[in-house]
């Protein structure tokens, strides 16, 4: 299927939502944007016509003609660069069923771009946001979107459920206190020195284990920090005091 030059104003970028996640400030996307900067667009993005349910919004029919299945980065970077045209493979399907709009798409996308390798991350991706939509297993989707076997299915499902969900789980442990967090702290400030006959600066293998264990100290100290940092208020208290002393001084 050959790629065309399209106008942009006759692609809606809303009307179909990306298969992968959309970051403008992901360094894989600043890195596109400095790959086409240096050699132009060398991959189509992957358009279809829009059904006329998909044309409406709000109930109002819209002039564009097609949405993206794949590319939606490509094509934010033409508009940014006020390009009025943008290389694209357009599909001549429509969708059949409601329910399966969303699964046909990616399953055009992958088949147009077999040529990209993609990540576990972007499978994983992919798998995440199928299973509600489709209503379908995560077994079947890794079978029929990759061939993988259930095993790998869950390995990139997994991967990326967990890179999605750390800045949660890092914010949660950050308000927590816990015992071994005072342990912790209490054993690396006893292995730094406390006293001046403590420090010999004549002996360096001494000198570089001292080093470590102020390293572990400081370490241990930044996790308490973050923790009573989070507490609520806190910022503000330590902030009017900051203030305080400045005026005072």
């Amino acid at each position: 299927m050959d790629a065309l030059m399209i106008d942009l104003n006759k692609i809606d970028p809303a009307a179909i939502s990306p298969i992968r996640g959309m970051n403008e400030e992901s360094d894989s996307f600043k890195i596109l944007e400095h790959a086409i900067s240096q050699d132009s667009q060398q991959y189509p993005i992957v358009i279809r016509k829009l059904t006329e349910e998909e044309k409406r919004v709000d109930g109002v029919a819209q002039e564009a003609e097609y949405g993206i299945i794949d590319g939606h980065h490509r094509y934010k970077i033409a508009q940014a660069n006020a390009q009025d045209k943008i290389l694209a493979t357009v599909l001549d399907y429509v969708p059949s069923e409601e329910r399966d709009i969303k699964l046909e798409d990616v399953k055009m996308a992958l088949r147009m771009n077999s040529a990209i390798p993609m990540t576990t991350l972007q499978k994983g991706e992919i798998l995440y946001r199928l299973i509600e939509e489709t209503g379908k297993t995560v077994e079947d989707l890794g079978k029929e979107l990759f061939g993988l076997a259930k095993s790998m299915t869950y390995r990139c499902l997994n991967a990326y459920k967990r890179k999605n969900n750390i800045s949660t789980v890092t914010k949660k442990r950050e308000k927590k206190l816990n015992a071994q967090m005072i342990v912790d702290i209490n054993e690396a400030w006893s292995k730094v020195p406390h006293d001046e006959k403590d420090v010999d600066t004549n002996d360096a293998e001494k000198c570089a284990e001292q080093l470590r264990n102020i390293e572990s100290l400081e370490k241990n100290l930044a996790k308490l920090r973050r923790v009573l940092m989070a507490q609520e208020g806190v910022q503000d208290i330590l902030k009017n005091s900051n203030e305080t002393v400045s005026t005072e001084g």
